[in-house]
């Protein structure tokens, strides 16, 4: 059912203008999970806290830094899409991660953006199972009555 609630307020526009919606889904200490609606397109952004230092194999070689670089924590945003995304998305969903992660950076966080092709539901679903220990549809609804969907949401 909260899947159907999800699915709204896209709008058509002309070709070449880039039209953003997007409704935060889930929110937690652990996580937080976006559906982004960019032009005709949908993707979902996970943004997850691992809460533990920054290691060199959390970077690819072409963005390696020295183990003197690593920061206290490191924050991963992942962008899901059923297909590739679109050249002209990628810069609009990287500077839209960045701005819900800034805070982050400035506190001595490393901040990674990936893009992924996998089904979103499956990717969210494996997310949540790992980091809150149930699928997304076994969250209580009661958890969605509160501003995060924390176990200990009172």
């Amino acid at each position: 059912m909260r899947a159907n609630l999800r699915r709204k307020g896209r709008q058509k526009v002309d070709k070449g203008v880039i039209c953003m919606h997007f409704d935060r889904i889930l929110n937690s200490t652990e996580l937080e999970a976006w559906d982004i609606f960019l032009d005709d397109k949908t993707y979902r952004m996970i943004i997850i806290d691992e809460k533990r230092p920054s290691t060199p194999d959390d970077f690819s070689q072409e963005d390696s830094l020295p183990s003197d670089e690593m920061r206290s924590n490191i924050i991963k945003a992942e962008v899901y899409s059923e297909e590739k995304v679109l050249d002209d998305h990628i810069y609009p969903l990287d500077q839209l991660a960045k701005s819900f992660t800034d805070h982050l950076a400035l506190a001595h966080c490393h901040v990674r953006v990936n893009f992924y092709v996998e089904d979103i539901e499956s990717a969210l679903n494996d997310h949540v199972k790992r980091k809150l220990g149930c699928s997304y549809d076994e969250i209580p609804m009661e958890r969605f009555f509160y501003l995060n969907q924390n176990p200990d949401s009172k």
